[in-house]
C-alpha cells in the first residue's frame, strides 16, 4: 500500500482539465460533487475560490489559451501591475476577459471576448508561462476599444502603475494610425494624467473637461496658505478661478 500524495496547492487555484486533476489524486466522485465548479466547458476549479476575484478569473481564462491566443485587455493590465483595472465596470458588472487572436482563429466561451487583430512580436511577453500583450499594446487596446471616459480611466491607471509613459503611449498610438478606435485613443492620451489617484477621479476629470467644458484642471496639487500651511490636496483645481472638484467617495467620511 502506497498513500496517495495530496494535490499540490496550485490545483486549488486556476482551472484544469479533468485528466490533470485525476493524475493529482482528485477522484471522479469528487469532480461530480460540490467541491469543484465549471468556469468553462472542460475545465474544473476548486469551489472554494471566488469566481469574481480578478486573479482567479485571469487564472481560469489562462487555462483556455491555445497556440496563437494572447491574454489582453484589463486582465493583461492587471498582470502588469495596474491592479485598479480589476475587470469591473463602473456599475459593478464583470467585464469579459479579452483574448487577442490571429486571423483564422476562433474561440467562443462565456466570459471571454475575442478580437482578431495583427500582433507584432514586440507586442507579446510571457508571464508565468502565459502569452500576454506587452504594456504599451495592452494600454493601446484598452483606450481604443472603450468609450472615452473608460479609455481615460485605463490610461490613467496604467500611468499610475508606471508600466507606460505618456510619451511612449502617444508614440505608439501615432504608429498605429488607421486602426479601429485610434481617434478615441488619441483623445484619451491627450486627457491622461498620471497624478489621478483613482479611477473615480479620472471619471470626474472627464466630466469636468468634456461634459462641463471647464479649463483643464491641476490634478492632486497641494494648496498652501500664505504662511505655507497645507490646506489640502484637491482632486481637481482650476488655479485661475479657485474652483475645486472632489470625488465624493466613502473615504471622505473620515
Amino acid at each position: 500500500f502506497r498513500p496517495v500524495e495530496p494535490p499540490p496547492d496550485a490545483l486549488f487555484r486556476g482551472a484544469f482539465r479533468r485528466s490533470t486533476l485525476i493524475r493529482n489524486a482528485v477522484t471522479e466522485h469528487e469532480l461530480r460533487g460540490a467541491l469543484w465548479r465549471h468556469p468553462h466547458h472542460g475545465r474544473y476549479t476548486w469551489s472554494g475560490t471566488d469566481p469574481e476575484d480578478p486573479r482567479q478569473r485571469i487564472l481560469e481564462a489562462v487555462s483556455l489559451l491555445t497556440d496563437g491566443c494572447i491574454l489582453g485587455g484589463w486582465a493583461a493590465a492587471f498582470v502588469h501591475g495596474a491592479t485598479d483595472l480589476d475587470g469591473r465596470t463602473w456599475s459593478g458588472r464583470l467585464e469579459p476577459v479579452l483574448f487577442v487572436l490571429p486571423y483564422g482563429r476562433r474561440i467562443r466561451r462565456a466570459g471571454i471576448r475575442p478580437i482578431r487583430t495583427p500582433v507584432a512580436l514586440a507586442d507579446v511577453v510571457e508571464i508565468g508561462g502565459a502569452r500576454v500583450t506587452a504594456p504599451l499594446r495592452t494600454c493601446f487596446d484598452l483606450i481604443r476599444l472603450r468609450t472615452l471616459e473608460e479609455a481615460v480611466v485605463a490610461a490613467d491607471a496604467m500611468l499610475r502603475a508606471k508600466v507606460v509613459t505618456v510619451e511612449g503611449l502617444a508614440d505608439y498610438v501615432h504608429q498605429h494610425t488607421g486602426w479601429r478606435g485610434v481617434g478615441t485613443a488619441r483623445l484619451a492620451v491627450d486627457l491622461a494624467d498620471s497624478r489621478a489617484a483613482s479611477c473615480p477621479e479620472s471619471r470626474l476629470r472627464v466630466l469636468w473637461v468634456v461634459d462641463a467644458r471647464l479649463p483643464r484642471p491641476q490634478v492632486n496639487r497641494p494648496v498652501f496658505n500664505p504662511d505655507g500651511l497645507l490646506l489640502g490636496v484637491p482632486d481637481l483645481l482650476d488655479c485661475e478661478s479657485g474652483l475645486v472638484g472632489e470625488y465624493d467617495g466613502a473615504v471622505h467620511r473620515e
